[in-house]
């Protein structure tokens, strides 16, 4: 576990809150490009990294994808279809919105 929380969680100046939004930032950039890049060769600890995506910001699109890729491509059906029904509840009750086509596209192959 590299991500060990937000940093300076507790300091509200402005310039601790850019630094922190950066940080987060880069760590979901570089762990999604970790994943996405040993999806195929180490699915799960590709799983794992979509995950800590997850714990981080819920509504990381690209996490669920690769998630339900992983799943599939395991023969997890049925994580696969959970994943994406989880996804569905946190778009909706967070900003009232849906996953995009592709990520439904994914659940329908």
């Amino acid at each position: 576990q590299y991500y060990r929380g937000h940093f300076l969680s507790s300091e509200a100046a402005g310039w601790a809150i850019h630094q922190r939004e950066g940080l987060r930032l880069r760590f979901i950039r570089h762990t999604t490009a970790l994943a996405q890049s040993i999806e195929n060769e180490d699915s799960q600890t590709a799983i794992q990294c979509y995950q800590c995506l997850l714990e981080i910001d819920s509504l990381i699109e690209e996490a669920y994808q690769g998630l339900i890729r992983c799943y599939q491509a395991q023969g997890r059906q049925a994580e696969a279809r959970a994943c994406y029904e989880k996804c569905v509840t946190i778009f909706a009750s967070t900003s009232g919105s849906s996953p995009s086509s592709a990520t439904t596209d994914l659940i329908k192959s």
